[in-house]
Parts: structure tokens; C-alpha cells; sequence
């Protein structure tokens, strides 16, 4: 399905629940406020699905538009590439259309639109509402610039291609605040984040000729400095930034004993999607994730094993 379809497919029902992955980030939940803000500019009625995991800057940009109801709307899937990962309060719904980016989507659902080639879903979005005739404000371009700079690294990812510069030119034609956004979204952090950062640059862990490094967020330290889920958003690109280092590992504890969370961000060394795919994940060639269970000890040997052999 291209975007003139899936437009066509929007405009001939009404009442959409649109939800997000579980773990929102800028791109799901910028996707998710523009596409619902287009429909209701459409004549439609839409909502995104309220998601305790919401952080308060989110919130800011979701502020009217959430529900917790889901009788009688129809559920739509922004940049969720599994069943398993959208959010918690979206369980048990089956997609009526899905909205995606991700090489690989296993949602079942007849309906897609998924352009892997798309450096954000928030690229695709705004094609999308071009087609359903919704003209841009301010609320949707700021909307639409945090989905697509979030998933570029504000333009310094090598997924960034000319459509994505095209598009953020034609979204900085409205007046949404640029400065204070990229402030919000890219420069300033909490002290408790740059508490965080202290720590995991302590006990950062060098592998591999020091061409791997690995950093681990334990439940912990995050209840020792206090961390929100606000703090730990940029975390991930930390290990990677290192000169030299080709694939960063990431984990955080999850509430499942053993558990871990695995955040993979790589040079054009290592597919990182490859990664994650041996260990039941997936995501995109620079950045993939999994979940794994065991000590963190044992979980980053195994990564960076399965990373080494990629490399060599």
C-alpha cells in the first residue's frame, strides 16, 4: 500500500484509536499526535491511546488528543514493527492499519504501509497527510521535526538521506519553535541523567580490541539517582560516540528477573538488525534491539561474540 491508498483507506471510515510502541520515543509519538491531528483536520475523529509510559515532555505534544477508551475506534499502528511491542495498554487490539518503517514488520495485518527505505515513520506520515489533504500548523511540523530528527540523531545518523532534509525544510516553513525543541529534545539533560552518565562511563566495558563497548543500567542506579524514563532516552548512543568503537551495547535491567533490554547502535561495520535478529529482535541496520535473560555479564559476552563474528 503506497500513501495515496492509505489515505483513501482513512478517509473511507471514521474513528481511529492510534497507538505506539511500547517504550515510546520521539519518532512513534511525533507519528502519532501528527497522524491524529491530520485526521481530525480530515473531518475524522481520532485519538492516540493514553500510555502510562509517556514521559512529560511527550505528553506536552499528545495534550488533547489521548483517550483511554478503544470501543468503537479503530486501531491504527504507528512505528511498531511487532505485536509484542506495542504498548502495554494496547494489548489484545488487532492493527487495522499499521504505519511502519522498520525492515522488518511482523504485525499481522492486512493494511500496511511500511517503507523500510523511510529514515523515520514520521517521513512517511507527513507524505501521508498530504494525501488526506491536511494542511500543516505549527503543532503538526513540531510534531513531525521530533519524529524525524529523534530517529536521525538529529540529522547526524547515516540513515538521513536527501527526503529527510527535504521534509525538514518544508516542516521549518511554521513556526513551532526550533530552538527551544532541539534544546529540549538533544542538549538539555537532568542532573540525575548527567549523574547517570558519570557512572556509566565509570564502568563502561571495552571489548574486542576495544572496537565493542557496553554499558549497563541496572534497576539499581536507576532508583539510587533517580532516573526517569526521560533520562535514559539518549543513553543508548552513549557507547558508540567512543572513537573507534564500531558496535555500542546498551542494557537495561527489566523488572523480569534476569531480564535485559538490549539497545544495539552500530557503524556500517556491523548490521545491527542482523544482531538482535539471532536473539528474537530486530530493527534497523544502525539500530536494533532484543531482549535477553541472564547475568549482564553473561548477556554482553554473548553480544559481543555474536558481534565479533560480524566484524571479522
Amino acid at each position: 500500500m503506497n500513501e495515496r491508498a492509505c489515505a483513501e483507506l482513512l478517509l473511507a471510515a471514521d474513528g481511529y484509536l492510534i497507538l505506539c510502541h511500547r517504550n515510546p520515543d520521539g519518532d512513534t509519538v511525533g507519528s502519532a499526535a501528527a497522524l491524529c491531528r491530520g485526521l481530525r483536520k480530515a473531518g475524522r475523529r481520532a485519538y492516540v491511546r493514553e500510555c502510562a509510559a509517556f514521559t512529560p515532555r511527550q505528553r506536552e505534544l499528545l495534550s488533547d488528543l489521548l483517550t483511554e477508551a478503544s470501543e468503537g475506534l479503530l486501531p491504527v499502528f504507528v512505528d511498531v514493527a511487532a505485536a509484542d511491542m506495542i504498548c502495554d495498554e494496547g494489548r489484545g487490539l488487532s492493527a487495522y492499519l499499521v504505519i511502519d518503517h522498520h525492515i522488518a514488520n511482523r504485525v499481522e495485518c492486512g493494511r500496511k504501509l511500511v517503507e523500510p527505505e523511510a529514515a523515520a515513520t514520521g517521513e512517511i506520515v507527513f507524505r501521508l497527510l498530504a494525501e488526506l489533504g491536511a494542511d500543516l500548523d505549527a503543532e503538526i511540523a513540531k510534531a513531525l521535526y521530533i519524529a524525524v530528527s529523534t530517529d536521525t540523531g538529529c540529522f547526524r545518523f547515516d540513515n538521513t538521506t536527501s527526503e529527510t532534509h527535504r521534509i525538514a525544510a518544508e516542516l521549518l516553513r511554521y513556526d513551532f519553535g526550533l530552538g527551544a525543541v532541539n534544546r529540549t529534545y538533544f542538549e538539555e539533560k537532568t542532573p540525575a541523567a548527567m549523574r547517570l552518565q558519570g557512572e556509566l562511563l565509570a564502568g563502561l566495558r571495552l571489548l574486542a580490541g576495544d572496537r565493542i563497548a557496553a554499558i549497563c543500567v541496572s534497576r539499581e542506579l536507576r532508583s539510587r539517582l533517580g532516573i526517569t524514563e526521560d533520562d535514559l532516552e539518549d543513553v543508548s548512543s552513549l557507547p558508540r560516540s567512543i572513537a573507534g568503537v564500531e558496535a555500542g551495547i546498551t542494557l537495561k535491567e527489566l523488572p523480569d528477573p534476569g531480564g535485559w533490554k538490549v539497545s544495539l547502535r552500530t557503524s556500517a561495520a556491523v548490521d545491527a538488525a542482523e544482531v538482535c535478529a539471532l536473539f528474537g529482535g530486530g530493527g534497523h541496520a544502525r539500530a536494533a534491539g532484543c531482549t535477553l535473560y541472564g547475568t549482564a555479564d553473561a548477556v554482553i559476552k554473548l553480544l559481543a561474540e555474536a558481534i565479533e563474528t560480524k566484524l571479522k
